[in-house]
């Protein structure tokens, strides 16, 4: 039996829409494997969910499994998997930067050494700490980022908060009679003006 990897990026989020992919895959089937990975009972997608999506919406329609093709990934490589995994949605759909985020930090802790996941992935080490550095910040504010609710400038300057200065400007963005600063003042209220250090400053 088949369901989502844990492992797979884009686990954990709601149905996608499969409309552009079904008439294709009810003509002729699916013609790209999906790459699946044994997880107890059952058998991990770790790449091409929404294929499965497609598949499971034929088989309600017609009342019958269809042919599911599937690459057996080891079980014991969790980092080639993620590695898989990422490749497979970035390369469909533009990762946002949190995606990304929880990719590397996932990849990082399984041993990936940073450059190693920066060459995998054909890019600079640079935006892999620009990305790991999100790890810096609180929960409920890498939530308000994956949420839109702020800018990437914002975030960047949050990087350099300590986890005091992030707890009163979490007070601030929540309060109704303030206003928490943020941009380029969101930088100047959390240095007070003083020049950031390079082994900081990873965004300018």
């Amino acid at each position: 039996e088949l369901r989502i990897s844990k492992l797979n990026m884009r686990h954990g989020r709601k149905k996608p829409d499969v409309s552009d992919i079904l008439p294709s895959i009810r003509e002729s089937g699916l013609r790209q494997t999906l790459l699946v990975r044994r997880e107890g009972k059952y058998y991990g997608v770790i790449a091409g969910r929404r294929r499965f999506f497609a598949l499971k919406e034929i088989a309600k329609e017609t009342g019958e499994v269809p042919f599911v093709p599937c690459a057996i990934m080891t079980e014991k490589d969790a980092a080639s998997a993620i590695a898989a995994s990422v490749i497979e949605n970035v390369g469909r759909l533009p990762a946002t930067e949190m995606e990304q985020y929880e990719a590397f930090k996932r990849l990082n802790d399984e041993g990936k050494a940073l450059e190693d996941i920066a060459s995998f992935f054909g890019v600079t080490e640079l935006l892999v700490r620009r990305v790991l550095a999100l790890a810096s910040l609180d929960e409920p504010i890498r939530k308000l980022y994956a949420e839109d609710e702020l800018d990437r400038e914002t975030i960047r300057a949050l990087t350099l908060a300590t986890p005091e200065q992030q707890a009163e400007w979490l007070r601030l963005f929540q309060s109704e009679t303030e206003r928490a600063p943020m941009g380029r003042s969101c930088k100047a209220w959390i240095t007070g003006g003083t020049t950031i250090t390079t082994d900081k400053a990873l965004f300018d």
